[in-house]
């Protein structure tokens, strides 16, 4: 693996949970992206969720809520939902993806060491959030669950 925090995190989430992540190095890119993508769950839905690691100073973590397309009428229910938990919970951004889906993401700053306890504490923090919020989010789009898997690459 040509990304050293990359390893790193591979190797720390051996040692917590072997076997919780699926592995994913992005080919030719100039940043050495690995995706680590797993599921998160927060009450009694399972989200899928992918930790992106490359060269960068950021590691973003990002929890898919719902693959449903969100249009309409429903959509700007949504948008205020999210807004206003945008404007109460600093430490997230939520957000409607170009293909109408919901997503809930984080950014941690690691300029150069890995911790991968800091991404383990961070995911913590948004499975409470998302018991705490995930039936508003869904309930302004009308869902009562989510409709499927999630991201194409978890396993």
């Amino acid at each position: 693996m040509a990304n050293a925090k990359a390893e790193a995190f591979k190797k720390f989430i051996e040692s917590k949970d072997s076997g919780a992540f699926g592995v994913e190095e992005v080919p030719k890119d100039e940043l050495h992206t690995v995706l680590f993508h797993s599921r998160l769950k927060a009450g009694n839905v399972e989200y899928p969720f992918i930790v992106t690691v490359d060269d960068s100073v950021f590691v973003t973590l990002r929890v898919l809520l719902d693959r449903a397309a969100v249009t309409g009428e429903k959509r700007s229910a949504v948008l205020e939902e999210m807004n206003r938990l945008n404007h109460t919970y600093k430490s997230f951004k939520h957000y409607i993806d170009q293909g109408g889906s919901m997503v809930l993401d984080a950014c941690l700053i690691m300029p150069e060491k890995m911790d991968g306890s800091l991404i383990y504490n961070m995911l913590t923090m948004m499975m409470e959030h998302l018991e705490h919020v995930g039936d508003g989010i869904r309930k302004a789009a009308g869902i009562k669950k989510p409709e499927g898997p999630g991201l194409s690459i978890v396993k």
